[in-house]
């Protein structure tokens, strides 16, 4: 029968059911048949063996209560027009899974008609306590509802491609599901390229979070043409993918996907990379952890602008910890952790980008090849190679009140004579004036090294009288050549005040400077 009225199923029993099986009810009595497109809502109990594909029209509410089991006959699944209520809870989850277990079905699908009105759309559908297994892919949201589709507390595993899909989706919710072992496809047939635990493609204000995912190939999270969404506090482990090769990332964000948040994930032993930006910008990765896994975390692409990595931890990352490639520009690394690794920080045909207090700790050491205007910004790097610094092919960077030692800078092949790393150091000016010691707000200050007096530095004085200048102290060129640049003039200068000069200033390291400028009369 092709068209079953799913809605006499309602009176079924309830069974309590505290594992969840495959569904392979061969042998047994009792499950009901059910196919087709359902004429009114329902309400399904007890053992379901769904033998064709379910269609869920709108208005129309299919709702699945605590305990069903659902079984789905090869190729076949549930799609929703209308609204999915699968409302399980912690002693009776909702279980559905393939009859057979050599043969997938092809999941959970949820559509939104498309229209311009909210009104217009289906209501949001809510998946809660279920356990899925074995299908193509698990849950596919397709388009917005009328309310947040939510997704919580589900373990879904053994999918062929991705466990969760949001495809053209807003204000989505995966949060607190246990995804593992998905994007293995049944033997002999090809990877596809959506696999892995959840994948974001062209979604907006989505949150993922909470999530534990383990045992996925590929992927862990991706979001693609996606911006303003959120993955936070997700735990991901063992993302595979062939040996050597870029199939393996914990959080991936490409193709344009800009202003998500990145909040405190930790990534532990994938087969590529930990948390990758690729022609993505102005997004916010912060607080997060990787691990044991070949890269560490990478920015890649001239797209790949404005990002913040804020506050990261990169441990035992044994390629290149931070790796920053293919004209990525104007991005801030900014007291980040990285410890262990062949590299650092590996930059390659990137630039400007700007490190700020991170801890650099290793074997290897920053490597800058083909990178140009790379800021390094109270940074301290302690590592067991001969390098601290290493450059090739016509580097320039600011070394800015770092440790870094200058006989430990490696100049190698493709770098000439113009290759340069200038040491600077920060000047903190306080301006003041001379008879009521009061803070001098507004006043233009700049330092200049007196032998190259036409490039100074130049700021203007905080509320509290305060510049801050990074002055150079000399630069450094291939053969170890330091010219040392020293000594520097200060001039100040404010309405109402007197200029004031200040020659033969030293800059050795970052220093404080009081100013006190006397009133005209």
């Amino acid at each position: 029968m092709v068209f079953t009225r799913l809605g006499l199923f309602s009176t079924l029993p309830t069974f309590a059911l505290l594992v969840c099986y495959a569904g392979d009810f061969r042998g047994q009595t009792g499950p009901r048949k059910v196919s087709g497109k359902i004429t009114e809502s329902a309400t399904w109990s007890g053992q379901i063996l769904v033998t064709g594909d379910v269609i869920i029209p709108e208005p129309l509410t299919l709702t699945l209560r605590a305990g069903t089991n659902v079984a789905f006959a090869p190729g076949t699944g549930i799609v929703v027009e209308g609204q999915l209520l699968a409302l399980g809870s912690d002693k009776e989850p909702i279980c559905l899974g393939a009859n057979r277990e050599e043969k997938s079905w092809t999941g959970i699908s949820v559509h939104a008609r498309a229209t311009e009105k909210d009104s217009e759309r289906p209501r949001g559908s809510r998946l809660i306590n279920c356990r899925l297994t074995g299908a193509v892919n698990g849950i596919t949201l397709l388009g917005d509802a009328r309310e947040p589709h939510h997704i919580r507390q589900c373990a879904i595993s053994s999918c062929e491609a991705t466990g969760v899909r949001l495809l053209g989706v807003r204000d989505a919710t995966v949060e607190r599901c246990q995804i593992t072992k998905c994007g293995h496809p049944a033997q002999g047939k090809t990877p596809v390229d959506q696999a892995g635990a959840v994948w974001v493609e062209g979604s907006d204000c989505c949150v993922i979070r909470e999530n534990t995912i383990k045992d996925c190939r590929r992927y862990g999270i991706v979001f693609l043409e996606s911006g303003a969404n959120t993955a936070q506090a997700n735990t991901i482990e063992s993302i595979s993918g062939k040996p050597r090769s870029t199939e393996g990332y914990g959080i991936s964000l490409t193709n344009e996907s800009s202003c998500n948040l990145i909040l405190g994930n930790r990534v532990n032993g994938v087969n590529y990379l930990g948390f990758g930006v690729a022609n993505s910008a102005d997004n916010l990765l912060l607080d997060n952890e990787v691990r044991n896994s070949p890269d560490g975390m990478a920015i890649a692409g001239p797209k790949s602008t404005g990002n913040i990595v804020r506050n990261n931890r990169i441990h035992g990352c044994y390629w290149s910890q931070l790796y920053l490639t293919s004209q990525c520009r104007d991005n801030r690394i900014e007291n980040t952790d990285i410890f262990g690794g062949d590299g650092a920080i590996t930059s390659w045909a990137a630039g400007p980008n700007t490190f700020e207090g991170c801890d650099f700790r290793g074997t290897g050491p920053i490597a800058l090849l083909g990178t140009s205007n790379v800021v390094l910004r109270r940074c301290s790097i302690s590592t067991k190679g001969p390098e601290d610094l290493w450059t090739e092919f016509q580097p320039t960077c600011s070394v800015i009140d770092c440790n870094f030692d200058r006989k430990r800078i490696g100049f190698s092949k493709g770098t000439t004579k113009d290759s340069q790393i200038m040491w600077k150091h920060t000047l903190t000016v306080h301006v003041t004036d001379a008879r009521t010691g009061k803070p001098v707000r507004g006043a233009s200050v700049s330092a200049a090294s007196e032998r190259h007096a036409d490039k100074p530095s130049t700021q203007t004085t905080s509320s509290i009288g305060l510049a801050r200048l990074e002055v150079t102290e000399g630069i450094l060129k291939k053969g170890g050549v330091f010219t040392d640049i020293t000594p520097h003039q200060i001039v100040v200068m404010a309405d109402g005040y007197r200029r004031e000069t200040v020659s033969g200033f030293i800059v050795r390291s970052a220093t404080k400077q009081e100013i006190k400028l006397m009133r005209l009369k």
